[in-house]
């Protein structure tokens, strides 16, 4: 029993010692640098989207088929299809079809679009998925046109939509951005006939003809009323690409 009281104090000092040495070289290791490893997963900023859509065809048209802001016949119409053309279509509302129209959206009834390619009518349905990653590096790019124009002008510009009728030279006035659209010029200012570049509009020719067009003045075809509105009256420069043979 004496001999236990005896080393037990000798026992604790020892157990105590022994934790202040860990301690200590705890605290010089961390000192020294030695710290514990850290893990850290570096991800991609990316996303990935899948989209489906629909490969149609027009058919049993006996002139053209209209392209429509919405899905009914109250709607404006903003485009015309001819048969055997193809559309993509990325949706449907009731008896309608959603279709990617120059880039915009656009309804054309069901009843005149078939599979474009299934033998059996049955619309092909085609999904693609599409990953983008975001880096933290920007480019940016800049496209310098090498085009060379004959002339160059700024003109006051208005805009005009479906008229029921052909235009001053007899052709169907028409709107394509990624094409070639239907202007009305002042033929003493621009021949008919003459192709134009008319910035934030496109590629122009100039076929038709105005009451109200006269002078440094322009008017631009476009497919629907609301377009028209909201294109309202400013200076557009145009680029005399090439005058009628």
């Amino acid at each position: 029993m004496w001999l236990l009281i005896y080393y037990l104090p000798l026992f604790m000092i020892k157990k105590n010692l022994i934790k202040t040495m860990i301690a200590i070289s705890l605290i010089t290791g961390v000192c020294a640098g030695n710290t514990i490893p850290s893990f850290a997963a570096t991800l991609p900023n990316s996303q990935t989207s899948t989209s489906s859509y629909s490969a149609g065809k027009v058919y049993d048209v006996n002139t053209y088929l209209n392209v429509r802001i919405g899905a009914g016949k109250s709607y404006s119409v903003i485009g015309k299809l001819s048969n055997n053309q193809e559309v993509t279509i990325t949706g449907e509302n009731g008896n309608w079809y959603k279709i990617n129209y120059n880039g915009s959206i656009g309804y054309v009834s069901k009843d005149y679009i078939t599979s474009a390619n299934n033998s059996n009518g049955n619309l092909n349905t085609i999904t693609t998925t599409t990953t983008s990653t975001t880096s933290t590096t920007t480019t940016t790019t800049t496209t310098t046109s090498n085009q060379s124009y004959l002339k160059t002008l700024t003109m006051n510009a208005t805009a005009y939509c479906e008229t029921g009728s052909k235009t001053a030279t007899g052709v169907w006035p028409t709107r394509d951005s990624n094409g070639v659209s239907t202007v009305a010029v002042d033929p003493n200012v621009i021949s008919l006939g003459t192709k134009l570049y008319i910035e934030g509009y496109g590629y122009a020719i100039a076929a038709d003809t105005g009451g109200a067009i006269k002078g440094n003045k322009i008017d631009l075809y476009m497919n629907s009323n609301s377009e028209c509105i909201n294109f309202g009256r400013q200076n557009v420069t145009v680029h005399i690409v090439s005058y009628p043979s």
